[in-house]
């Protein structure tokens, strides 16, 4: 059995599967020992009685700061932008590589 290398998905740090590490109650977002652990301390544990923590397990948060809007998802909110201006993607991804071409 090899070794997984995850990314934190509020950190952006990479770990390995063998560290602690774990879940999001809300989003599922992928975690870093020292992020989970920061997020139980802002947002408590999960409900032991929960579905999630039957197949996640009962030490990971309730929430994180993901969830909360505290730090935002890059492609999240890119995904707002796009939705925002009115325009399809496929357009904006057209005039960004024609404002490539041009530099």
């Amino acid at each position: 059995m090899g070794m997984d290398i995850l990314v934190c998905n509020l950190c952006d740090e990479g770990f390995s599967d063998y560290s602690d590490y774990g879940f999001c109650a809300t989003c599922v977002e992928t975690l870093c020992g020292d992020c989970k652990k920061e997020m139980i301390r802002k947002y408590g544990y999960v409900d032991k009685a929960s579905d999630f923590a039957n197949n996640y397990g009962d030490d990971n948060p309730k929430t994180c700061d993901i969830c909360t809007g505290e730090v935002i998802e890059e492609s999240s909110f890119l995904n707002f932008v796009i939705k925002k201006t009115g325009l399809k993607r496929s357009d904006l991804e057209l005039q960004f590589r024609e404002s490539i071409k041009k530099r």
